[in-house]
């Protein structure tokens, strides 16, 4: 409730709470698998799914989804998406959530996790 994303042209995703920002609640990171050297512009694409559960993003130069648990800070899920995708936006209702993940001309759609409580 209180979590707030950051995410830019680097290799990691912050969470702040916004009622103390001295430091961060977590770093999110190993999104990328590309060679060292490559220049990597960022995750800059995140969003909060599962009622603010988990964090999803792409990246650039990667065809990687990954989602993280946002009270840990944990990886939770890494896979290929269709393409490299450039932005993600999640939808949910009481029973499911879509993940929604452009890439070149064309959206795809994942159902990464079930909603539970």
């Amino acid at each position: 409730e209180n979590v707030l994303i950051s995410c830019s042209h680097d290799y990691d995703i912050k969470l702040w709470d916004v009622r103390s920002t001295k430091s961060a609640l977590h770093s999110l990171g190993g999104h990328h698998q590309v060679p060292k050297n490559s220049r990597i512009k960022g995750m800059h694409r995140a969003t909060f799914f599962a009622r603010g559960r988990y964090v999803v993003t792409t990246g650039e130069k990667t065809d990687l989804l990954s989602i993280y648990d946002v009270a840990t800070g944990a990886a939770v899920s890494r896979g290929a998406a269709d393409g490299t995708g450039t932005a993600s936006s999640a939808f949910e209702d009481e029973t499911c959530c879509l993940v929604a993940v452009a890439a070149a001309n064309q959206i795809a759609l994942y159902t990464p996790l079930p909603i539970k409580e």
